[in-house]
């Protein structure tokens, strides 16, 4: 029952309440004569009954025109109640002066003592406000605020004053409902359209992005709610380092129907966090790309354990695979996402849900429908993919059909002290796990690539660079039967070599915040974004195709950096300000770090179905002008070579790879633009 009536439509509810207060209304009415007079009159005459007839209904208007029909029955507070007793008391005056100016004013003084307009008002209001009550205590599992309800009279709260910052065409409405829940005065909406600037939009002045160290300077403002979707990464970022300047707090502006619905309360609004400053809005799924990825097939997916390839597991077991076979390296991360797929096979015989909390703190929804009741056969590996003698074996012992390799060795710093053992792993490894593929007749394979491939300054990004190109070589093969594809992208946001973790560890032990350079930039996706995106791009990929994932504007890590702090309730610590908490220190660019990361090698890309999934346009090199040098390369990685030797030779597979040679020359790469996509 209590469900059914939350989620009536809103028109419904309206009617059910208002059909209600007219009914305790006439009630109350009718106890009014009975106090007054002992025994309950009945009208005698038209009038008498059209009387009558008045009071309840000019208090329903009265209840409306104060606003209480627009509050949330299930969030009553002293605010609710001073609006129920300002409204009664409205139509408790309009009806005794109708009767006692106008028209029926003999039939009032004969037919209506005084003293019944008094008791109607007092108990019409302890009918209304009783019955508000017991809805709470029905559809809530929360305390009543009986100092909220006690102070209605004797010191009512006062209100906080919060600035939203960001317009859509509910904003005005949300607005509205937080003044209405009564414990917010709204002092205004920052509109990034300079055309609405000093207007008035349902009585709320719209003012400029300009405008928000003014009005924060005032110090009437108590907290700030910010429309994340409204604005880029980069601009929330900014954003929130001008208002984190003041002494308010950010939180989260909730949606108009979560308001309205009283799934959301004003005590549950809750501080902004980093991840919801880096995300941006999600873009639905194509149904049909996701449906048919890896239904009813046996799916691979190297690296497992790792934060894209564990994701890829949770994502595509939700997909109606016929089987999925995780392998990975390391026991204990093998174990727990074969831990965590059990708990969602369970989940998916039950035909439910699965709302969790991902490794990068985003809340989101593991969507298990698609599973249609069954769940895969999971087996885990402990292999390499350095060794083909294995990867043969588990090809042929269960019969795969599409390739997901997330395996590779990711951090820029190790890899750059261990150049051997990242080649080997990188680049070979990808290219013994393609043949493999071919050799069982797999149907699908799917590398994950990265943005440090692109023009890159370090062996990590040259290695995948390279793994790219023996793809690409494969694929323009006639002879090749599996259809091999890349997806490239930059940063995923809580992955293990992610700076927000190490960053939230800096500033809990006190700092200082260790950057690298002042200017350098990264471009950030959630996990789960890119998983699905990867997904979508499998399924729709094309022999040899490198797709580009949009990772929108990139951020500035300083930036960042000051965001985190101020979002701990701390203040940076420097020259300007050293009685701040919080150092940030510069440390300098590490071992083939670049300043900016790019995503294009050209700008030449094209436009696939989904809006942020684009083709790049990459030239192939074919194996036999690889191939001496590969086996060159190959023996040096094999008996762990000089780094000197692997640069020499990975220089010379990959044209564009410029190591730092020099101190100077570290982090010194074409300087960021944002190439214009070509249609």
């Amino acid at each position: 029952m209590r469900e059914w009536l939350i989620h009536l439509p809103k028109p419904a509810k309206r009617a059910i309440v208002v059909a209600c207060d007219l009914a305790l209304l006439t009630a109350a009415l009718a106890l009014a004569f009975v106090f007054r007079l002992d025994r309950l009159p009945l009208p005698q005459s038209s009038s008498e009954w059209l009387t009558v007839a008045l009071a309840p209904t000019l208090a329903i208007v009265g209840l409306r025109f104060a606003g209480v029909y627009r509050l949330v029955v299930r969030d009553m507070g002293g605010d609710g109640l001073r609006r129920i007793l300002l409204g009664l008391g409205g139509g408790a005056i309009a009806w005794g002066a109708i009767c006692f100016t106008f028209s029926l004013a003999f039939v009032s003084v004969v037919f209506v003592p005084r003293s019944v307009f008094f008791g109607f008002l007092i108990l019409g209001f302890v009918l209304l406000a009783g019955i508000r009550t017991l809805a709470y205590l029905y559809f809530t599992d929360r305390q009543i605020d009986w100092q909220s309800l006690l102070t209605l009279e004797v010191a009512p709260q006062r209100r906080k004053t919060a600035l939203i910052v960001g317009y859509e065409l509910s904003t005005p409405k949300i607005a509205r409902q937080l003044a209405l829940q009564g414990r917010y005065r709204i002092a205004g909406i920052i509109h990034d359209d300079p055309t609405m600037e000093h207007r008035k939009v349902d009585g709320y002045k719209i003012y400029g992005t300009g405008e928000i160290d003014r009005i924060l300077s005032r110090g009437d403002v108590d907290d700030v709610f910010l429309l994340a979707s409204k604005f880029t990464a980069p601009r929330r970022l900014e954003l929130f380092q001008e208002i984190g300047a003041h002494d308010v707090e950010v939180k989260q502006l909730p949606t108009f129907s979560d308001i309205e619905s009283g799934r959301v309360n004003v005590s549950d609004l809750r501080p902004v966090d980093v991840m919801q400053l880096l995300g941006r809005e999600p873009v639905p799924p194509l149904e049909d790309l996701l449906d048919g990825a890896v239904r009813d097939r046996a799916v691979l997916i190297t690296g497992a354990g790792g934060s894209i390839g564990s994701e890829l597991a949770r994502m595509t077991a939700g997909l109606g695979p016929r089987k999925l076979v995780l392998v990975e390296t390391s026991e204990t991360a093998l174990y727990a996402i074969q831990q965590e797929l059990a708990a969602l096979g369970e989940a998916v015989e039950a035909g439910l849900r699965e709302a969790r909390t991902g490794r990068d703190g985003t809340a989101y929804e593991t969507d298990l429908s698609r599973a249609r009741g069954q769940f895969p056969e999971v087996v885990g590996v402990l292999a390499s993919v350095v060794q083909p003698g294995e990867l043969d074996a588990v090809f042929e012992a269960h019969e795969i059909d599409v390739v997901y390799h997330a395996a590779a060795y990711k951090h820029v710093p190790i890899v750059e002290g261990n150049m051997a053992a990242g080649v080997r792993n990188n680049s070979f490894g990808t290219l013994r796990l393609a043949q493999a593929s071919c050799r069982a007749g797999v149907g699908q394979f799917i590398m994950i690539s990265t943005d440090k491939a692109v023009r890159p300054t370090n062996i990590m990004g040259a290695s995948k660079r390279l793994a790219e190109m023996f793809l690409k070589a494969i694929a323009r093969d006639p002879a090749t039967q599996t259809r091999f594809a890349m997806v490239r992208f930059g940063n995923v946001l809580g992955s293990s070599g992610s700076v927000v973790p190490l960053f939230h560890r800096q500033i809990a032990a006190g700092g200082p915040i260790t950057v690298t350079h002042p200017e350098i930039t990264r471009y950030f996706m959630s996990i789960p974004e890119a998983v699905q995106l990867v997904i979508q791009s499998g399924a729709m990929s094309e022999q040899g195709a490198l797709y580009v994932l949009d990772m929108g504007e990139p951020v500035r890590i300083v930036e960042l950096a000051r965001a985190m702090i101020n979002l701990a309730g701390l203040t940076e610590r420097s020259d300007a300000h050293p009685d701040g908490d919080i150092e940030i220190a510069f440390v300098g660019l590490r071992p083939g770090e670049k300043l900016y990361e790019e995503l294009l090698i050209d700008g030449a890309s094209t436009a696939t179905r989904h809006p942020r999934i684009r083709r790049q346009e990459e030239p192939a090199t074919p194996m036999e002008r690889l191939t001496p040098l590969v086996a060159e390369l190959e023996a040096a990685v094999a008996v762990g070579g000089t780094d000197d030797e692997v640069k020499r030779l990975m220089r010379r597979l990959v044209a564009d790879y410029r190591p730092a040679e020099t101190e100077d020359e570290k982090g010194l790469v074409i300087p960021f633009r944002r190439a214009a996509p070509s249609a």
